[in-house]
């Protein structure tokens, strides 16, 4: 991954279970270039139908990005 500033990050995908035209399961592992910091992300949908309704109704790209815009924060105060 490459952040917009340039920065070389590592991560790896798992694809759990592929049902086509279904259901994609998969969990992302992400770190820093050291390698110190580690994220572990799944999210699970019963179809692509609900996946679609939870981004459109409860707005879930922002929901998620504010979630980890806060997480960072916080790992910044503990530093």
């Amino acid at each position: 991954m490459h952040s917009a500033d340039g920065k070389n990050y590592w991560g790896i995908r798992f694809y759990c279970e592929i049902i086509t035209f279904e259901k994609i399961v998969n969990a992302d592992n992400f770190a820093d270039e050291d390698g110190k910091t580690l994220l572990k992300m799944q999210m699970l949908f019963e179809t692509a139908e609900e996946r679609g309704r939870t981004v459109k109704v409860f707005n879930a790209v922002e929901g998620l990005d504010q979630t980890l815009e806060k997480l960072n924060k916080y790992v910044l105060i503990l530093k």
